[in-house]
């Protein structure tokens, strides 16, 4: 387990260096995954709603699912679809988050909050507010973003697959003494 850890903590660090150095490419490919975990999710949640004999929301959600991942499957430019899906739902995401933010931050002086707090929860907003509209007016820059996010994510990771390797083998090491 040790050995795996740590080569899994290296390739996951090559592929988070990789990300970071295409960031673009790396985002281009986030619609393949998203694809595939449509189908994969549809699949087990029709076999979980099945098996519980539930047929609510959660079986046409995964209906759903499984069909919007066969079309992305056999569709050609579904995948890049997906990536410009996403980045729209993410420029509006940071848009209606600031909007939130705002009024959330206009209310809170009646909850006792400092004007400090109230004012900085605006500023916050109203930045959040300009990350959406600037999102939408150039998703180009929110792609690479994500794309640098997706390579820190990998390095992240791979650091602490490697430590975990590292701390099962000093434990294993303890143990045998």
């Amino acid at each position: 387990m040790t050995v795996i850890s740590i080569i899994l903590g290296v390739l996951l660090l090559i592929g988070g260096f990789s990300f970071i150095f295409t960031p673009l490419v790396t985002f281009m490919q986030a619609g393949y995954f998203i694809i595939i975990l449509f189908f994969i999710s549809g699949i087990f949640g029709i076999i979980r709603a099945v098996s519980a004999k539930r047929y609510g929301a959660d079986f046409v959600f995964s209906i759903i699912s499984l069909i919007l991942g066969v079309l992305g499957l056999v569709m050609p430019g579904a995948a890049v679809m997906n990536d410009f899906v996403i980045l729209y739902f993410a420029a509006a995401y940071f848009l209606l988050l600031g909007i939130l933010t705002v009024v959330r931050a206009a209310g809170s002086k009646k909850a006792g909050a400092s004007t400090g707090m109230m004012a900085f929860g605006i500023i916050l907003g109203i930045l959040e507010i300009l990350l959406g509209v600037y999102s939408i007016a150039h998703p180009l820059v929110l792609a690479v973003t994500i794309g640098f996010l997706i390579g820190f994510y990998f390095i992240e990771a791979g650091i602490n697959m490697i430590l975990l390797g590292l701390d099962l083998s000093k434990k294993k090491s303890e143990n045998d003494a």
